[in-house]
């Protein structure tokens, strides 16, 4: 099974994969003038979609400061103390004086397996003028990895920085080699960079700056980006207090002023269930900060994805205006992902956030591209509310499935300016219909005046919610919830405005003697709870509005429901927020072993393959599999060829071909032996087959196979021939074909002993047949059987001859048939004893008689009767049945 890499660069928490049962941890420290430590643990037990603590170590920034250790813990956000947990590898070290050295990060102070932890390489400062920062000159040390430890920057005179993962250490101005004995770059005025892993090499001019280190890309993560452990920078060279230029290092873990920073990689094999179904939010615990998108790694097994958005709310308007701010637009989509597992969808849900309003940020997701999408096939895009606005997110300009998409709702009007009393908050959509709006205020002149409500969310009642016209007496109710309920009571003489329940809007502030001026809070609709986490989500309804007394006591707006909502100045709008739902419908792919190809060729795989040893390819070819392939040992090809593969394959030995050859397999195909074809050839298979043993083809030849046969023993072909068998057919030992010939088999038969062939003859079989010893066919022959046959013993036809058998016939004897005739058996014949024809002849028996025939040789047991004598009873004809017992054959 392929194992999956994530790289980590940034961030203080990570979600585990729905694949991800247990994984490799591996760390590298923060560089400073020293490099970063590795650590490895090689097993952590984790929980899919739960989240994990992590910390990427910053490179030390001046020359006396230490870098920062680099730490994963599922537990808690602290640095572990267990490889249980995870791992830790600590960051290089500054300077502690000048000269002096720098010490690599410490591989005793990290976390991580016995054998699987190793130091930074030590950086060295150096001051001709006996002080320190004064004309300073140093080099780094090179970043420890998987490989071994970092090599440490020249300690005397600054020259080349230290080589990554087990490379070397500089002895000159020359940078230290990487793990393979090259790379370092060479000292001079300018000095050159490191390759693959080496050290930067020394500035030797009087005044200027060290080369580059170089990174050891050592690990590939899913999107095809690499990463890995850092040489450390060359050496810089000085005549003036602080005139030595700084070379930062390199990423990751690399030497330098600054340092390169520290890096997780996460490597798996994924597990997954078939059948199970998960809903998954995206930055469940809020928005990004970064209008850069993000990435969702799609899951192996995974076929689609529903994806829910909903745009951000807004805060509203400001200055004089002051109305409130509309919530964001609902989009959903069921988006193809089949041929995209274990690549990366992007996604944005940033949230814009500055000192006097916020929000007004889009929510998207788009499955190949990194920006919004503009059609269902792709992602879903839900519109934020306008920024500075009382406008909702805009249904119109949304992308998602027909009827999958609506408005959030808009704010209500405020007014005042230096009175600021502020208008309720729009209420966000849903997947059960559009955001309702907020409530408008009551004169925006009068002090005495009261606030709007808040308007619902997904749906809200069937009136506009929060939008009840407050007055000098009554403020405004917050608008209900898709439930019809939940919208949060407006604030009276006596008690302050209500929050929403259900996805409610927050009930409108009033002013009463200068108190209960503030709006109620809106709610969130809890929809989808996600599956790591067991929190819920859903659209959230508007803040009240508030109202104001004077310039010095102004209410403030109630909060927006936390997904989508909107509110008013200077207060949180609701956050953008993505949901995800999939299935696992079928298995991961699996690679056991090594795949080589020792030629150009195209390999496409569009589902899982299980590979239990090495395949071999000595020649371009082009390989495409479209379903599930198992090979148990090895497959050679010698020569050019095509394989396609359309269903699943089971090699339990090797599969041999010699020369080109095109193999179509339409369905399973279990190859218990060897299968070799030395010539070239067409097979097709149909259906299943199972070989027990060696199947030999000698010469070109097109075996069809419509469904299942069972061969328990050699199949040989010594001339061309074409076998179609359209059921199943069961041989226990050999069947061998010495010329040319068809054999067509339309049903099920069952040969316990040979069946030989001498010369040209087409068998046919209509129906079931069940040979228990020899049928020989000394000549050509068509033999023909409508219904079942039973031989219990040898028939032998020693010319030619047509048997044709309508029913069923019980042999219990040979049947011989010395010369050409014709047997016609129209119902059921029972032979006690052999049956012979000495000449050709036709022989048909339509009825069974009740009695045996009187030949011309028998002798009646009665007194003969004379020719003059006058019988008593009426002469039998051959129709008659006679009136007495049965005359004997004695």
């Amino acid at each position: 099974m392929p194992q999956v890499v994530i790289a980590i660069t940034s961030g203080t928490r990570f979600r585990v994969p729905v694949d991800c049962t247990s994984a490799t941890i591996e760390v590298i420290g923060g560089g400073a003038i020293g490099g970063g430590a590795y650590s490895k643990t090689n097993t952590v037990t984790l929980t899919p979609l739960s989240f994990v603590f992590v910390n990427i170590g910053a490179g030390g920034v001046i020359d006396g400061s230490a870098a920062g250790d680099t730490w994963f813990n599922k537990a808690t956000n602290a640095a572990p103390s267990s490889t249980t947990n995870g791992a830790l590898a600590k960051g290089g070290q500054g300077l502690p004086s000048c000269p002096g050295a720098a010490l690599g990060g410490l591989a005793s102070g990290g976390v991580g397996d016995t054998d699987a932890k190793h130091s930074g390489g030590s950086g060295y400062g150096f001051n001709s003028g006996g002080g320190c920062p004064v004309w300073h000159m140093y080099s780094s040390g090179g970043a420890a990895g998987p490989n071994g430890a970092g090599g440490n920057g020249r300690q005397s005179n600054p020259g080349g920085g230290g080589g990554a993962n087990d490379g070397s250490s500089s002895t000159s101005s020359t940078g230290g080699n990487n793990r393979l004995g090259t790379g370092g770059g060479a000292g001079g005025n300018p000095p050159t960079a490191g390759t693959n892993g080496g050290g930067g090499g020394q500035n030797t001019g009087s005044t200027g700056a060290g080369a580059l280190g170089s990174a050891d890309l050592v690990y590939t993560d899913y999107l095809n980006n690499t990463y890995g452990p850092a040489g450390g920078a060359g050496g810089s060279t000085g005549n003036t207090d602080n005139g030595v230029p700084s070379v930062a290092g390199t990423n990751y873990g690399g030497g330098g002023s600054p340092g390169g920073q520290g890096l997780i990689i996460i490597t798996y094999t994924p597990v997954v269930t078939i059948g199970n179904s998960y809903t998954e939010v995206l930055n469940e615990n809020g928005p990004t900060g970064s209008s850069t998108p993000s990435r969702w790694r799609i899951p192996y097994g995974v076929d689609t994805v529903t994806v829910h958005a909903i745009g951000s709310g807004s805060s509203g308007q400001s200055a004089t205006t002051w109305g409130g701010g509309g919530g964001g637009a609902y989009a959903a989509s069921a988006v193809d992902v089949s041929t995209l597992n274990n690549t990366g969808a992007y996604y944005l849900n940033y949230y814009f956030d500055s000192s006097s309003f916020a929000g007004g940020s889009d929510a998207w997701f788009n499955r190949s591209a990194s920006s919004a999408p503009s059609s269902s096939t792709n992602g879903a895009l839900a519109k934020g509310a306008t920024l500075n606005s009382t406008s909702g997110g805009s249904g119109g300009s949304s992308v998602g499935e027909v009827d999958k998409v609506f408005s959030g709702g808009n704010g209500g009007s405020g007014g005042g300016t230096t009175i600021r009393k502020v208008g309720g908050g729009g209420g966000a959509a849903g997947p059960s219909g559009v955001g309702k709006n907020g409530g408008n205020v009551f004169s925006v002149t009068n002090a005495s005046g009261s606030s709007g409500g808040g308007g619902g969310a997904n749906g809200g009642s069937s009136t506009a919610g929060g939008n009840s016209t407050p007055n000098a007496a009554t403020a405004g109710a917050g608008g209900a919830g898709n439930g019809g309920s939940g919208g949060g009571a407006a604030a009276t003489a006596s008690t302050n405005a209500g929050n929403g329940s259900n996805g409610g809007g927050g009930g409108g502030g009033k002013n009463t003697a200068g108190t209960f001026l503030n709006g109620g809070n809106g709610s969130t609709q809890n929809i989808w709870t996600d599956s790591g986490t067991s929190s819920q989500y859903g659209p959230g309804g508007g803040g009240g509005g508030s109202a104001a007394t004077n310039t010095s006591n102004i209410g403030s707006p109630g909060a927006a429901g936390q997904w989508g909502g909107g509110t008013g100045y200077l207060t949180k709008a609701g956050f953008p927020l993505i949901v995800l739902q999939y299935t696992i419908t079928k298995a991961a792919p699996v690679d056991n072993a090594i795949i080589t190809e020792a030629s150009s060729g195209a390999d496409s795989v569009s589902a899982a393959l299980t590979i239990a040893s090495s395949v071999t390819e000595s020649a371009s070819g082009a390989d495409a599999i479209t379903s599930t392939v198992t090979f148990s040992l090895s497959v050679d090809e010698l020569a050019s060829a095509l394989d396609t593969i359309n269903s699943g394959l089971s090699f339990s030995s090797s599969v041999l071909e010699s020369a080109a050859g095109a193999d179509v397999a339409n369905s399973v195909a279990s190859f218990i032996g060897t299968i070799a074809e030395t010539a070239a050839g067409l097979d097709a298979v149909s259906g299943t087959f199972l070989f027990s043993v060696t199947v030999t083809e000698t010469a070109s030849g097109v075996e069809d196979v419509s469904a299942t046969a069972t061969f328990s023993l050699d199949i040989a072909e010594t001339a061309a021939g074409a076998d179609a068998i359209s059921n199943t057919g069961t041989f226990n030992i050999a069947v061998s074909e010495s010329a040319s010939g068809i054999d067509n088999v339309s049903s099920i038969a069952t040969l316990t002993a040979s069946v030989a062939e001498t010369a040209a003859g087409a068998d046919l079989t209509v129906a079931n047949i069940l040979f228990t010893l020899v049928v020989s066919e000394s000549a050509s022959g068509a033999d023909a059987s409508a219904d079942t046959l039973a031989y219990a013993a040898i028939i032998n036809e020693i010319a030619s001859g047509l048997d044709a058998l309508g029913v069923g016939g019980t042999f219990n004897i040979a049947v011989v048939e010395s010369a050409a005739g014709q047997d016609s058996i129209s119902n059921i014949g029972s032979f006690g004893i052999t049956v012979t024809e000495a000449a050709t002849g036709a022989a048909v028996i339509t009825a069974r008689l009740a009695w045996e025939p009187i030949d011309d040789q028998q002798t009646a047991n009665w007194n003969t009767i004379s020719t003059t004598q006058s019988p008593v009873w009426t002469d039998i004809n051959d129709t008659q049945t006679p009136g007495w017992t049965d005359i004997p054959t004695q």
